[in-house]
Protein backbone atom coordinates (compact mmCIF):
# COMPACT_ATOMS: atom_id res chain seq x y z
CA UNK A 1 0.00 0.00 0.00
CA UNK A 2 1.07 3.15 -0.86
CA UNK A 3 0.07 6.77 -0.05
CA UNK A 4 0.43 10.37 -1.79
CA UNK A 5 0.81 13.23 0.41
CA UNK A 6 -0.51 16.84 -0.10
CA UNK A 7 2.25 18.75 1.60
CA UNK A 8 -0.47 22.11 1.67
CA UNK A 9 -1.80 20.60 4.69
CA UNK A 10 0.17 17.02 5.53
CA UNK A 11 -2.97 15.14 4.25
CA UNK A 12 -3.14 11.73 2.36
CA UNK A 13 -5.33 12.73 -0.57
CA UNK A 14 -5.06 8.96 -2.51
CA UNK A 15 -4.16 5.35 -0.65
CA UNK A 16 -4.37 1.65 -2.79
CA UNK A 17 -3.08 -1.43 -2.09
CA UNK A 18 -1.65 -1.61 -6.05
CA UNK A 19 2.02 -2.81 -6.02
CA UNK A 20 3.11 -0.29 -8.36
CA UNK A 21 6.31 2.13 -7.51
CA UNK A 22 5.68 5.63 -7.79
CA UNK A 23 8.18 7.22 -9.95
CA UNK A 24 7.05 10.63 -9.93
CA UNK A 25 4.17 13.31 -9.11
CA UNK A 26 3.29 16.72 -10.47
CA UNK A 27 0.58 18.89 -9.36
CA UNK A 28 -1.30 21.24 -11.99
CA UNK A 29 -3.06 23.97 -10.60
CA UNK A 30 -4.69 24.42 -14.12
CA UNK A 31 -6.77 21.46 -13.42
CA UNK A 32 -6.17 21.24 -9.94
CA UNK A 33 -5.37 17.53 -10.30
CA UNK A 34 -2.17 15.46 -9.30
CA UNK A 35 -0.45 13.41 -12.27
CA UNK A 36 1.49 10.55 -10.76
CA UNK A 37 3.76 7.95 -12.47
CA UNK A 38 4.06 4.41 -11.54
CA UNK A 39 6.14 0.79 -13.48
CA UNK A 40 2.49 0.31 -15.06
CA UNK A 41 0.15 3.55 -15.37
CA UNK A 42 -0.40 6.99 -15.40
CA UNK A 43 -2.97 8.19 -12.61
CA UNK A 44 -5.00 11.32 -12.28
CA UNK A 45 -5.72 12.06 -8.76
CA UNK A 46 -8.62 14.85 -8.18
CA UNK A 47 -8.01 16.25 -4.64
CA UNK A 48 -11.40 18.32 -4.66
CA UNK A 49 -13.60 14.79 -4.56
CA UNK A 50 -13.92 12.50 -1.76
CA UNK A 51 -15.58 9.15 -1.44
CA UNK A 52 -16.63 8.05 1.72
CA UNK A 53 -16.44 4.33 1.68
CA UNK A 54 -17.62 2.94 5.05
CA UNK A 55 -20.13 5.03 6.24
CA UNK A 56 -22.79 3.14 8.09
CA UNK A 57 -21.50 0.99 10.68
CA UNK A 58 -17.93 1.38 9.39
CA UNK A 59 -19.14 -1.06 6.58
CA UNK A 60 -20.44 0.75 3.71
CA UNK A 61 -22.19 3.96 2.18
CA UNK A 62 -24.92 1.33 0.03
CA UNK A 63 -28.04 2.83 -1.27
CA UNK A 64 -27.38 6.63 0.41
CA UNK A 65 -30.78 8.19 -0.85
CA UNK A 66 -30.94 11.11 1.95
CA UNK A 67 -28.56 12.82 1.96
CA UNK A 68 -28.42 17.06 3.20
CA UNK A 69 -27.26 19.17 6.11
CA UNK A 70 -27.79 20.38 9.00
CA UNK A 71 -27.53 24.01 10.80
CA UNK A 72 -23.89 22.89 12.29
CA UNK A 73 -23.23 21.60 8.54
CA UNK A 74 -22.92 18.21 9.70
CA UNK A 75 -24.17 15.54 7.00
CA UNK A 76 -26.96 13.50 7.59
CA UNK A 77 -27.12 10.21 5.22
CA UNK A 78 -29.46 7.50 5.18
CA UNK A 79 -29.77 4.50 3.13
CA UNK A 80 -32.49 2.60 2.03
CA UNK A 81 -31.07 -0.57 4.04
CA UNK A 82 -32.24 1.39 7.05
CA UNK A 83 -28.66 3.77 8.65
CA UNK A 84 -29.08 6.92 9.49
CA UNK A 85 -25.24 8.58 9.92
CA UNK A 86 -24.12 11.90 10.76
CA UNK A 87 -20.98 13.20 10.32
CA UNK A 88 -19.03 16.28 9.88
CA UNK A 89 -17.38 14.99 7.21
CA UNK A 90 -14.05 14.22 8.86
CA UNK A 91 -15.63 11.58 11.31
CA UNK A 92 -18.91 10.36 12.22
CA UNK A 93 -20.53 11.43 14.80
CA UNK A 94 -23.25 8.79 15.41
CA UNK A 95 -24.81 5.94 13.35
CA UNK A 96 -28.71 4.72 14.41
CA UNK A 97 -30.37 1.57 13.42
CA UNK A 98 -34.02 1.98 12.99
CA UNK A 99 -36.67 0.00 11.25
CA UNK A 100 -37.52 2.71 8.25
CA UNK A 101 -36.02 2.68 4.80
CA UNK A 102 -34.88 6.34 4.35
CA UNK A 103 -36.29 8.38 1.18
CA UNK A 104 -34.67 10.37 -0.94
CA UNK A 105 -34.72 13.61 0.71
CA UNK A 106 -34.35 15.18 4.38
CA UNK A 107 -34.70 19.04 5.07
CA UNK A 108 -33.11 20.92 7.41
CA UNK A 109 -35.54 23.18 9.68
CA UNK A 110 -34.26 25.26 12.64
CA UNK A 111 -32.17 23.45 14.98
CA UNK A 112 -34.06 19.86 13.94
CA UNK A 113 -33.88 17.63 10.64
CA UNK A 114 -36.63 15.97 8.70
CA UNK A 115 -36.23 12.65 7.19
CA UNK A 116 -38.81 11.17 5.41
CA UNK A 117 -39.14 6.92 5.29
CA UNK A 118 -40.95 4.64 2.54
CA UNK A 119 -43.97 2.47 2.35
CA UNK A 120 -45.82 5.24 4.14
CA UNK A 121 -44.07 4.93 7.48
CA UNK A 122 -44.28 8.64 8.18
CA UNK A 123 -42.05 11.50 8.46
CA UNK A 124 -39.41 11.60 11.02
CA UNK A 125 -38.38 15.12 13.09
CA UNK A 126 -34.97 14.41 14.50
CA UNK A 127 -33.01 17.11 16.97
CA UNK A 128 -28.97 17.44 16.84
CA UNK A 129 -28.60 14.49 19.10
CA UNK A 130 -30.18 11.88 17.36
CA UNK A 131 -33.81 12.14 19.30
CA UNK A 132 -36.69 11.97 17.30
CA UNK A 133 -40.61 11.74 17.42
CA UNK A 134 -43.10 11.36 14.32
CA UNK A 135 -44.81 14.32 12.74
CA UNK A 136 -46.43 12.38 9.92
CA UNK A 137 -47.84 9.40 10.02
CA UNK A 138 -49.64 7.12 7.24
CA UNK A 139 -47.65 8.97 4.35
CA UNK A 140 -44.66 8.63 2.02
CA UNK A 141 -43.20 12.08 1.09
CA UNK A 142 -40.57 12.63 -2.25
CA UNK A 143 -40.03 16.93 -1.19
CA UNK A 144 -40.34 18.90 1.59
CA UNK A 145 -39.98 22.78 1.08
CA UNK A 146 -40.56 25.75 3.53
CA UNK A 147 -42.28 28.47 2.05
CA UNK A 148 -41.54 32.51 2.88
CA UNK A 149 -44.85 32.53 4.68
CA UNK A 150 -43.15 29.83 7.22
CA UNK A 151 -45.33 27.02 5.93
CA UNK A 152 -44.27 23.53 5.24
CA UNK A 153 -45.37 21.83 2.19
CA UNK A 154 -45.19 18.19 1.52
CA UNK A 155 -45.72 16.24 -1.62
CA UNK A 156 -46.63 12.81 -0.86
CA UNK A 157 -46.36 10.37 -3.03
CA UNK A 158 -50.43 9.63 -3.43
CA UNK A 159 -51.95 11.75 -1.04
CA UNK A 160 -51.85 15.16 -3.39
CA UNK A 161 -49.90 18.22 -1.58
CA UNK A 162 -49.81 19.08 2.37
CA UNK A 163 -49.25 21.65 4.45
CA UNK A 164 -48.57 22.81 7.72
CA UNK A 165 -47.29 26.31 9.71
CA UNK A 166 -43.85 25.70 11.00
CA UNK A 167 -44.85 26.34 14.75
CA UNK A 168 -47.67 23.35 14.59
CA UNK A 169 -44.96 21.10 13.20
CA UNK A 170 -42.86 21.51 16.26
CA UNK A 171 -45.64 21.43 19.11
CA UNK A 172 -48.73 20.04 17.65
CA UNK A 173 -48.35 18.05 14.09
CA UNK A 174 -51.80 16.93 13.38
CA UNK A 175 -52.66 19.89 11.45
CA UNK A 176 -52.11 19.26 8.37
CA UNK A 177 -53.58 20.95 5.46
CA UNK A 178 -54.49 18.56 2.19
CA UNK A 179 -54.65 19.90 -1.35
CA UNK A 180 -56.36 17.88 -3.39
CA UNK A 181 -58.67 17.52 -6.65
CA UNK A 182 -61.20 19.74 -4.71
CA UNK A 183 -59.13 22.25 -4.59
CA UNK A 184 -58.27 21.88 -8.37
CA UNK A 185 -54.76 19.68 -7.65
CA UNK A 186 -54.74 16.61 -9.77
CA UNK A 187 -51.46 15.18 -8.83
CA UNK A 188 -51.56 12.78 -6.56
CA UNK A 189 -48.07 12.05 -6.70
CA UNK A 190 -46.12 15.73 -5.82
CA UNK A 191 -41.73 15.03 -6.40
CA UNK A 192 -40.98 18.67 -6.66
CA UNK A 193 -42.17 22.27 -4.83
CA UNK A 194 -40.96 25.91 -5.57
CA UNK A 195 -41.85 29.17 -4.57
CA UNK A 196 -42.33 32.13 -7.46
CA UNK A 197 -41.75 35.67 -6.41
CA UNK A 198 -45.40 35.93 -5.48
CA UNK A 199 -46.33 33.55 -3.18
CA UNK A 200 -47.72 31.15 -5.68
CA UNK A 201 -46.74 27.22 -5.13
CA UNK A 202 -45.66 25.14 -7.83
CA UNK A 203 -45.37 21.07 -7.51
CA UNK A 204 -44.55 18.68 -10.22
CA UNK A 205 -44.74 14.72 -11.35
CA UNK A 206 -43.74 12.78 -14.42
CA UNK A 207 -46.91 13.63 -15.94
CA UNK A 208 -47.77 17.34 -15.34
CA UNK A 209 -47.00 20.88 -13.47
CA UNK A 210 -48.89 22.39 -11.07
CA UNK A 211 -49.88 25.83 -9.29
CA UNK A 212 -51.14 26.56 -5.97
CA UNK A 213 -52.37 30.05 -4.93
CA UNK A 214 -52.32 30.00 -1.08
CA UNK A 215 -54.45 33.61 -1.08
CA UNK A 216 -57.22 32.04 -2.88
CA UNK A 217 -56.55 27.72 -1.76
CA UNK A 218 -56.81 26.95 -5.71
CA UNK A 219 -54.82 25.00 -7.63
CA UNK A 220 -53.87 24.65 -11.63
CA UNK A 221 -52.73 21.71 -13.21
CA UNK A 222 -51.58 20.94 -16.86
CA UNK A 223 -50.73 18.13 -17.81
CA UNK A 224 -47.82 17.13 -20.36
CA UNK A 225 -50.26 15.48 -23.22
CA UNK A 226 -52.63 17.81 -23.15
CA UNK A 227 -52.42 19.12 -26.87
CA UNK A 228 -53.90 22.36 -25.89
CA UNK A 229 -51.27 22.78 -23.21
CA UNK A 230 -48.86 20.89 -24.47
CA UNK A 231 -45.89 21.25 -22.11
CA UNK A 232 -43.84 18.79 -19.42
CA UNK A 233 -43.88 17.02 -15.99
CA UNK A 234 -41.63 18.24 -14.11
CA UNK A 235 -39.45 16.32 -11.17
CA UNK A 236 -36.98 19.32 -10.12
CA UNK A 237 -38.22 22.75 -9.62
CA UNK A 238 -36.43 25.59 -8.29
CA UNK A 239 -36.84 28.95 -7.35
CA UNK A 240 -33.00 30.68 -7.61
CA UNK A 241 -31.78 33.90 -5.30
CA UNK A 242 -33.28 36.34 -7.08
CA UNK A 243 -37.10 34.20 -7.04
CA UNK A 244 -36.72 33.14 -10.79
CA UNK A 245 -38.45 29.65 -11.23
CA UNK A 246 -36.73 27.06 -13.29
CA UNK A 247 -38.24 23.47 -14.50
CA UNK A 248 -36.42 20.24 -15.20
CA UNK A 249 -38.35 18.66 -17.34
CA UNK A 250 -39.28 14.91 -17.24
CA UNK A 251 -38.14 14.26 -21.06
CA UNK A 252 -35.54 16.88 -21.12
CA UNK A 253 -35.09 20.60 -21.13
CA UNK A 254 -34.53 23.42 -19.41
CA UNK A 255 -37.48 25.52 -18.55
CA UNK A 256 -37.81 29.20 -17.20
CA UNK A 257 -40.81 31.05 -15.40
CA UNK A 258 -41.63 34.36 -16.77
CA UNK A 259 -44.89 36.41 -15.10
CA UNK A 260 -46.13 39.58 -15.10
CA UNK A 261 -48.24 38.75 -11.73
CA UNK A 262 -49.77 36.55 -9.69
CA UNK A 263 -52.38 35.89 -11.42
CA UNK A 264 -50.85 35.54 -14.95
CA UNK A 265 -50.80 31.48 -14.96
CA UNK A 266 -50.43 29.81 -18.30
CA UNK A 267 -47.61 27.19 -19.40
CA UNK A 268 -46.88 29.70 -21.87
CA UNK A 269 -45.02 31.71 -19.39
CA UNK A 270 -42.82 28.90 -19.20
CA UNK A 271 -39.70 29.44 -21.90
CA UNK A 272 -37.30 26.32 -23.10
CA UNK A 273 -33.50 27.35 -22.45
CA UNK A 274 -31.77 26.32 -26.06
CA UNK A 275 -28.50 24.24 -25.63
CA UNK A 276 -27.05 21.09 -27.14
CA UNK A 277 -26.95 20.01 -23.40
CA UNK A 278 -30.46 19.91 -22.54
CA UNK A 279 -31.50 18.03 -25.33
CA UNK A 280 -35.08 15.83 -25.85
CA UNK A 281 -34.49 12.58 -23.84
CA UNK A 282 -32.41 13.25 -21.34
CA UNK A 283 -34.75 14.00 -17.82
CA UNK A 284 -33.73 16.98 -15.56
CA UNK A 285 -34.18 15.09 -12.32
CA UNK A 286 -32.24 17.53 -9.74
CA UNK A 287 -31.89 21.27 -9.35
CA UNK A 288 -29.59 22.90 -7.02
CA UNK A 289 -28.22 27.15 -6.52
CA UNK A 290 -24.34 26.93 -5.82
CA UNK A 291 -23.12 30.33 -5.82
CA UNK A 292 -24.02 31.65 -9.40
CA UNK A 293 -24.44 28.93 -10.82
CA UNK A 294 -27.22 26.70 -11.35
CA UNK A 295 -26.58 22.91 -10.28
CA UNK A 296 -28.11 20.54 -13.33
CA UNK A 297 -28.50 16.86 -12.43
CA UNK A 298 -28.90 15.39 -16.27
CA UNK A 299 -29.02 11.88 -16.12
CA UNK A 300 -25.17 11.20 -16.52
CA UNK A 301 -23.91 14.80 -16.47
CA UNK A 302 -23.91 17.21 -14.18
CA UNK A 303 -24.36 20.59 -16.06
CA UNK A 304 -23.19 23.94 -14.28
CA UNK A 305 -25.63 26.75 -15.94
CA UNK A 306 -23.88 30.36 -15.49
CA UNK A 307 -26.57 32.11 -13.28
CA UNK A 308 -25.06 35.41 -13.49
CA UNK A 309 -24.23 35.31 -17.58
CA UNK A 310 -27.59 34.86 -18.10
CA UNK A 311 -29.22 37.11 -15.37
CA UNK A 312 -26.63 40.25 -17.16
CA UNK A 313 -27.74 39.54 -20.83
CA UNK A 314 -29.86 35.69 -20.71
CA UNK A 315 -27.24 34.57 -22.64
CA UNK A 316 -26.99 30.48 -22.17
CA UNK A 317 -23.30 29.53 -20.88
CA UNK A 318 -23.36 25.99 -19.91
CA UNK A 319 -20.27 23.73 -18.49
CA UNK A 320 -19.95 19.93 -17.20
CA UNK A 321 -18.02 18.56 -15.32
CA UNK A 322 -15.50 16.29 -16.37
CA UNK A 323 -16.90 12.43 -16.65
CA UNK A 324 -13.29 11.63 -15.17
CA UNK A 325 -13.68 13.69 -12.16
CA UNK A 326 -17.44 12.58 -11.39
CA UNK A 327 -19.14 9.85 -13.34
CA UNK A 328 -22.43 8.96 -11.64
CA UNK A 329 -25.80 8.72 -12.32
Amino acid sequence: MYRIIQRINGNAIYQTSSGSNISGVLFSRNSNSFYVGTETYLLRLFPHIRCYPRNYYNNNSNSTFTLTQDFKGNIWSGSYQGALTVSDGNKILFTKNLPYKWLAQGLNLDKYMMIPTETDKGVLLFNTNGSFKKIADSVSTFYMYKSRSNRLFMGTASQGLWHIAVEDLLHNSKNWKKITQKHGLKQNSVISIAEDRFGNIWTGNGTSIAVYQPKTDNCKTWFKDDKKNAHFGARSILADSDKNLWFGGVDGGLYYYNADSANDLSPYNLSAISHPLLHYGTPITFLHQWEEYLLIGAQDKILLFDLKTWKTNHKVSIKYLNPMELNLK
